[in-house]
């Protein structure tokens, strides 16, 4: 049975009457997407992001259109990740996911580097990276599912990776409303 619905999530809730506190369920990181605009630089946070695929290695990310990183990933084709720390302080994860790129230069006082495809990769708080290039994409509404080929890939320390849950159930975190998951107040 296939059901077409109009609207925004808690729209979809209520019509399907689908339980929104499953999707909290579904585990998931929180990483840092960068990307560049001709010599601008931006980041954001994720959570919506998988690898899809092990040769050649892909991965999914899903970005909201509204975002100044989509933008940029739009129009340059690269993107990096950062897979952040679980000790990532709240306020540093603040700062990519609830400031806007278009009044905040979120790279001035932040360690990062150019990677391979030229995106932008920020270092600090961070575990691990990879560098990728945009391969297709996907329109999902709201936002848009980038598939990226890794072209390179760093381990920069052994820690445990930040995580949803840890991010709301001890850090007690907040989703901003341009979220894959913001379930708002269904």
């Amino acid at each position: 049975m296939s059901v077409t619905v109009e609207g925004d999530f808690c729209s979809l809730v209520n019509k399907l009457m689908v339980e929104p506190r499953v999707f909290f369920l579904i585990s998931s990181g929180i990483y840092l997407i960068s990307s560049k605009k001709d010599d601008k630089f931006n980041s954001l946070i994720a959570c919506s992001l998988t690898q899809v695929s092990a040769n050649p290695p892909r991965l999914v990310v899903s970005i909201n259109k509204e975002s100044l990183t989509h933008e940029y990933i739009t129009y340059s084709k690269i993107f990096s990740v950062s897979v952040l720390s679980i000790d990532t302080p709240k306020k540093f994860i603040m700062m990519y996911g609830f400031r806007s790129g278009r009044t905040f230069d979120k790279f001035k006082e932040i360690n990062y580097k150019i990677g391979k495809s030229g995106a932008p990769i920020i270092i600090d708080n961070s575990i691990a990276y990879l560098d990728c290039e945009v391969d297709g994409t996907f329109d999902c509404g709201t936002h848009t599912t980038f598939y990226g080929k890794v072209i390179d890939a760093e381990l920069l320390k052994v820690d445990k990776p930040m995580t949803y849950s840890h991010y709301i159930e001890v850090l007690r975190g907040k989703t901003p409303t341009s979220a894959p998951i913001f379930i708002g107040s269904c």
